[in-house]
């Protein structure tokens, strides 16, 4: 077991209770609307073990898959490659690597800043796979194409022995995910 959550109350929400073993990817579907921006930070932070709360009990906190994000400066006169990303922030698979440079026609000299947000969250994925086999992401920013394709990645991480929680607002299904867990309104 990686993650046990008994149900849980965010301000005027109720998660449902949940649960993540090696091998499973599991939706959190929050639907939308004004209250994502107050469940989806909070549930970041529990999950990540930012935040304690005696209903989540974590084996080890998940890594947060963040959107690549570099300061104007830096964008302007120091633009960070590819290759400068990957040698920071994790040593992907090579095959996987190679799969992804190839399918977007990238070099390790390619600007991080020139590629589309599709290739940037590919890219933060693969090296955060380097660092964790438990991860929480979204697909927030991306295309329905860039989602299948993201999702497709991860569960080929999953199969391998990883595990993962996906936290969206859009409707999950059990096709894409182990299990799926809808919030709801408390009245």
């Amino acid at each position: 077991m990686i993650v046990q959550s008994t149900e849980l109350k965010i301000g005027e929400w109720l998660i449902p209770e949940f649960e993540l073993k090696p091998g499973e990817l599991i939706g959190i579907c929050l639907y939308s609307g004004a209250h994502v921006w107050e469940v989806y930070p909070e549930l970041i932070d529990l999950l990540t073990g930012r935040k304690m709360h005696l209903g989540v009990r974590l084996t080890a906190p998940l890594k947060w898959i963040k959107r690549f994000k570099e300061n104007r400066f830096k964008r302007v006169f120091f633009p960070t490659t590819v290759k400068d990303y990957l040698a920071k922030n994790g040593k992907p698979d090579p095959k996987l690597l190679r799969r992804i440079l190839e399918k977007e026609k990238i070099s390790n000299t390619t600007h991080m800043k020139a590629l589309n947000f599709n290739s940037q969250k590919w890219l933060t994925f693969i090296s955060m796979f380097s660092q964790s086999n438990q991860i929480v992401f979204d697909m927030m920013g991306q295309d329905p194409i860039g989602r299948v394709y993201t999702l497709d990645l991860v569960k080929e991480f999953v199969s391998q022995g990883g595990a993962a929680i996906w936290i969206d607002w859009i409707e999950m299904s059990g096709l894409e995910c182990t299990r799926v867990y809808p919030i709801e309104r408390l009245d």
